[in-house]
């Protein structure tokens, strides 16, 4: 994995985006850093100043598919400003959800948490999904304590 900075001019809340309930395996770790696997990709991002990441994935992966991951190419703030007065309760929908993306996730993934989520809670599907991943899945490569990180079969 190689780390190098990057600049997201567009709004990017990664709290906001683990707890959505679009996504569940990834993951705020302790020391700062924000854990997305995808596949059998994976990628540690952390905010250094607004707007400022440094980012660890593979040589190449950023633009390849982690820019389209989080549909950086679309203008989020745009969208808001567009829809911005139409009402007070969508104002307030806008304020809230800032920082949200949609993410390009895997459809596998996608659809085995969808199923999953039908009866639980967030939590509950997190965990859910990652006992999936260990008894079934396959290994990412990663270092440190994220050694074990598996990918859904």
């Amino acid at each position: 994995m190689s780390e190098q900075r990057v600049r997201i001019e567009d709004d990017l809340d990664l709290d906001k985006i683990i707890n959505s309930g679009q996504c569940f395996r990834p993951a705020r770790r302790s020391d700062g850093w924000y854990r997305f696997p995808a596949g059998q990709r994976l990628l540690y991002l952390r905010p250094e100043s607004e707007n400022e990441y440094s980012i660890r994935c593979p040589e190449g992966e950023w633009e390849s598919f982690w820019q389209d991951y989080f549909d950086l190419g679309r203008n989020y703030a745009a969208l808001r400003g567009k829809l911005r007065g139409q009402s007070a309760f969508l104002d307030k929908a806008l304020d809230y959800g800032k920082g949200i993306r949609v993410l390009r996730q895997d459809p596998w993934e996608m659809l085995v948490t969808f199923i999953i989520s039908q009866r639980k809670s967030i939590l509950a599907i997190r965990t859910a999904v990652n006992l999936l991943s260990e008894r079934y899945g396959t290994p990412v490569e990663a270092s440190g304590r994220d050694a074990q990180l598996l990918h859904l079969p």
